[in-house]
């Protein structure tokens, strides 16, 4: 299929799609934002998980039984893997993005010194993160 065919039968609903995101993301705010990534990780672990397990261990000619079969014990790898990505990621968010902010905020400060020194770089980045996590903590 051309691609230029599918972005043109699909383009007049990214609108919709884009709005309709934006609306979640208003009145849901962040707790949307951890389903939407619980999603992606369980459509890619599902995917991933599927697409190696029938290259690897199903021959060409396996019953349509034996494949279904397959794709639901994939199914729930994923969910489990999505299960455990939410929680992870509800209790560390805060404090991996407050860490990233602390690295550049540190990493700017070093860059005000004027010196070119690695090991004194690296010290300021991993302080910066350290700070930062404790602090969104």
């Amino acid at each position: 299929m051309p691609i230029a065919a599918i972005l043109k039968a699909v383009g007049p609903f990214l609108g919709v799609v884009t709005i309709a995101f934006g609306a979640l993301m208003t009145y849901a705010g962040a707790k949307f934002l951890f389903i939407v990534l619980s999603f992606l990780v369980a459509t890619i672990t599902t995917s991933l998980t599927f697409l190696v397990v029938f290259n690897l261990f199903v021959p060409n000619d396996a019953s349509k039984g034996a494949v279904g079969g397959m794709l639901f014990a994939c199914v729930l790898i994923g969910g489990v893997v999505t299960f455990l990505t939410y929680k992870i990621t509800v209790k560390a968010a805060v404090p991996v993005l407050a860490g990233i902010c602390g690295l550049f905020g540190l990493l700017a400060l070093y860059g005000l010194t004027g010196k070119h020194i690695p090991v004194l770089k690296i010290i300021f980045c991993v302080g910066g993160f350290a700070l930062g996590a404790f602090f969104g903590n």
